[in-house]
């Protein structure tokens, strides 16, 4: 699907410089090349909502915080390749927004701290 939408968008910067101005105006053939593509898009949208869906099950159903990890990071990086024209501020939220998610999942994914009982520190402490 990520190889899918990078080709989109690289044959639509190879397709527009190809055209020749003379034969039909930058604007129309962006539109145009945009109208063909938009339900390939589409469908690759929501082929990706599904997977992420079903993936974002299966790692929260159980205790792996480093699947977790790699599907933020993926989330994140999918999010910029599905993202029109991203600029620098959408790189810039994404990153912040990944950086949080990452924080989340690591303070979250702490083992609990074990507090002995006080009756155990007691036998403890008389058996030392």
């Amino acid at each position: 699907m990520v190889a899918l939408a990078l080709g989109l968008a690289v044959f639509r910067s190879i397709y527009l410089d190809a055209v020749p101005a003379s034969v039909l105006p930058h604007d129309a053939a962006a539109v145009l090349y945009d109208t063909i593509v938009r339900f390939l898009r589409l469908g690759l949208r929501t082929v990706l909502v599904l997977a992420l869906v079903v993936a974002a099950g299966a790692f929260l159903s159980g205790q792996s915080v480093t699947a977790l990890r790699i599907g933020a990071v993926a989330l994140a990086c999918l999010a910029l390749v599905f993202w029109g024209r991203p600029t620098g501020k959408v790189v810039l939220g994404l990153t912040l927004a990944l950086l949080v998610a990452l924080a989340i999942i690591e303070v979250l994914g702490q083992p609990p701290k074990t507090v002995p009982p006080s009756g155990e520190e007691e036998l403890v402490s008389r058996a030392t």
